[in-house]
């Protein structure tokens, strides 16, 4: 195997500094995954409920941010803790705005994130699909 295919099978992350450590920011694993996804699953929830122009897509997204904002502000700090493997008070008190959005592009870059949506889209069709009554012959 070449070192090409090696770096594409097993990437070694991308560095950030935050604060004043150098965090490497890799493909999540199992575990932050799952984390991630409940959090993230409760954020959607929420803004669904409390805003059902998102559901129904008729939100743009420049009139998104703010009930985002209002919604996730704190459950993303259990987010970005995930990702960093750090306590909420360290993120609290190092994580800048600019590195913010730097981080969430790097979590989106190295895990593939509109893959891994398009894939959870066509499952839950399928899934929606063997729920249906078939009708008998």
């Amino acid at each position: 195997m070449s070192e090409t295919e090696l770096d594409i099978l097993y990437p070694e992350g991308i560095k950030l500094k935050i604060g004043d450590k150098e965090k490497i920011i890799k493909p999540l694993v199992f575990k932050q995954r799952t984390q991630l996804l409940r959090f993230i699953s409760e954020i959607g929830i929420d803004l669904a409920r409390k805003y059902p122009a998102i559901k129904e897509g008729g939100m743009k997204i420049e009139d998104m941010i703010k009930p985002f904002i209002e919604i996730a502000g704190d459950k993303m700090l259990h987010v970005y803790s995930i990702i960093l493997n750090e306590e909420p008070a360290w993120i609290e008190e190092n994580l800048q705005l600019k590195d913010e959005i730097k981080l969430i592009q790097l979590v989106i870059e190295q895990n593939d994130i509109p893959f891994l949506l398009s894939q959870v889209k066509v499952l839950r069709e399928k899934i929606k699909e063997i729920g249906k009554p078939r009708l008998a012959k």
